[in-house]
């Protein structure tokens, strides 16, 4: 038997591993966690089931993957509108920017390549044109020019496309035309005050969401060359955050009764998909 290092071993109790032992464990246990659980027995051969299980996944996956890029041409095929040269979410729908997006980040992912439906440089002229250059914001198709919110980015499809076409744009070698405004113009007392007043008890998600698309657009500001923001404004953004994070849960917002942590859960994915890629550039 080895006993490591901080053990503890509680009086009165036979023990056959290193942990804090609060009952006795059969000979040959292998055991850990505080207090010890029973993993296994060392007589076992190891690695004889646990390799055939993950193997028989990974076979599962493979052929998964294989599935999706044999019907990844098809699927942008029928999101494909010829007649507005334009991509909708589904067949039967109106064309949306977001599904271009979508069909740009398919082919990169499954194919390798750009949707086949125009070339590279005819993707690139197309969503970059969709920026509006006083705001550096992205409507929707057939939208007006959009109006900036309290805080710089207002809520709505605006905010998300900063996301999805940026994204879109950095997959294909480019960016936007131009820097979001709407972004770099904030200051730190209109950043701090909006924050404050996002609804992070009930609707935590669509809170995180917006900071995910603030700090995405800081992102490509500074991917520009240019200022992010205005001065301190990183700063407040990143000092809030740090000092209005649950420390119990290192979360934003809380559970709700009709969602339970589902909020919560999705607010932090959402919060930190986009504000922990800022810094990084920023700071080093």
């Amino acid at each position: 038997m080895w006993i490591g290092s901080h053990v503890v071993v509680v009086d009165g109790v036979a023990i056959g591993v290193g942990a804090v032992v609060t009952k006795d464990l059969p000979e040959w246990s292998v055991a850990a966690g505080n207090p010890a659980r029973r993993l296994r027995d060392r007589r076992e051969p190891r690695g004889a089931e646990r390799p055939a299980r993950f193997e028989a996944l990974a076979e599962e996956l493979r052929a998964f993957a294989g599935t999706a890029r044999a019907q990844a041409t098809d699927l942008l095929d029928r999101s494909w509108r010829p007649d507005t040269g334009r991509y909708a979410d589904r067949p039967g729908t109106e064309p949306i920017v977001r599904a271009h997006c979508d069909a740009v980040e398919i082919a990169d992912l499954l194919l390798g390549d750009v949707p086949p439906h125009l070339t590279a440089p005819e993707h690139v002229a197309q969503l970059r044109a969709l920026q509006d250059p006083a705001t550096g914001l992205v409507p929707e198709y057939g939208a007006p020019a959009p109006l900036t919110g309290p805080a710089g980015l207002p809520d709505g499809d605006c905010a998300y496309h900063v996301l999805c076409v940026g994204y879109a744009l950095d997959l294909l070698g480019s960016s936007f035309a131009h820097p979001v405004h709407a972004v770099r113009t904030t200051t730190a007392d209109r950043l701090v005050r909006h924050l404050g007043e996002l609804p992070w008890t009930g609707r935590a998600w669509h809170a995180g969401a917006w900071v995910d698309s603030w700090a995405t657009a800081a992102h490509w500001n500074l991917r520009a060359g240019g200022e992010a923001a205005a001065p301190g404004t990183l700063e407040s953004l990143f000092g809030w955050l740090h000092t209005h994070a649950d420390p119990w849960t290192g979360m934003w917002g809380s559970p709700t009764r009709e969602s339970g942590r589902l909020q919560m859960v999705n607010g932090y994915y959402r919060l930190t998909r986009g504000s922990l890629r800022t810094p990084a550039t920023c700071w080093t």
